[in-house]
């Protein structure tokens, strides 16, 4: 047998197992977060059927297998299965295998000590920025602990790779878009009395600011409201939503200051053309 075909058998095993782990940790937080919400604590008591409470074997709970095996239904009551279970195990192990995809082409790296903090830096960013969306999704809530995480560990991690070497990033700018996105959202909050956005979405702006930075940031917002709205209008139009009908902002904002990461810089340079 080839080097070759060995390394490309070990790689699709890799990423195989990388997968069925993430989406390990994808049932594990789900959990955490239907217990969460419903003020539970999540390390006691066995996992159980929503509807009839038959308690689940662990072949009723292994990740993605089970929920396509049991035709989305409980094997006891025949009920379907919340299909948050299966997004969610889906929507980690996706994360990690992108993951472990960006290090198989060379884009990231564990050669170099400042490679190796930026991919588990991102990696944890996406799994916490995941974990975000499907709580917002199901609760319309959005955990602070995620984003006491998230902006502790950008705050950590832009010191440490600049410690490093990384190039400088312009903190002052990062820090003064953040406070005043944030403080934006909140005066929105504040006069619309909670009805045109939570809370927490909010206290998102401040992760998503410094982890976006200047000009992203501003553009990640932009973007979000943008997508917002045209979704919104398409939910109530198509009758899936009433007007006064409360939508999660969550996924908006994140989906928005993800596409501004990989396009913001090109779509505020088009748009300084436009003023000129």
């Amino acid at each position: 047998m080839s080097n070759t075909l060995l390394e490309t058998i070990s790689t699709l095993l890799g990423g195989f197992f990388l997968f069925l782990f993430g989406a390990v940790i994808g049932s594990f937080l789900h959990v955490m977060a239907t217990r969460g919400a419903e003020g539970k604590l999540w390390v006691t008591g066995r996992s159980a059927c929503d509807h009839c409470h038959k308690l689940l074997k662990w072949f009723d709970m292994v990740p993605v297998l089970s929920f396509l095996f049991l035709k989305g239904t409980c094997r006891f009551c025949k009920k379907p299965i919340t299909q948050t279970h299966l997004v969610s195990e889906i929507a980690f192990g996706a994360v990690f295998l992108i993951w472990f995809a960006l290090v198989a082409m060379g884009v990231l790296s564990f050669s170099n000590l400042l490679l190796t903090i930026t991919a588990l830096y991102w990696l944890i960013v996406f799994l916490t920025l995941t974990y975000i969306t499907l709580v917002d999704l199901k609760y319309l809530i959005i955990p602070d602990g995620s984003i006491i995480l998230l902006t502790i560990l950008t705050l950590l991690y832009q010191v440490t790779t600049y410690g490093l070497g990384a190039p400088a990033t312009n903190f002052i700018a990062t820090i003064a878009i953040t406070l005043g996105l944030t403080t934006g959202m909140f005066l929105l909050w504040a006069g619309t009395k909670g009805k045109g956005l939570g809370f927490g979405d909010v206290k998102l702006m401040i992760p998503l600011g410094l982890v976006a930075g200047w000009p992203q940031a501003l553009v990640g917002l932009f973007l979000a409201f943008l997508i917002g709205a045209v979704v919104g209008v398409f939910l109530i139009a198509s009758k899936k939503r009433q007007w006064r009908q409360p939508i999660p902002f969550g996924p908006f904002l994140i989906v928005g200051f993800l596409l501004s990461m990989t396009h913001g810089l090109v779509l505020w340079e088009w748009y300084l053309q436009l003023l000129r």
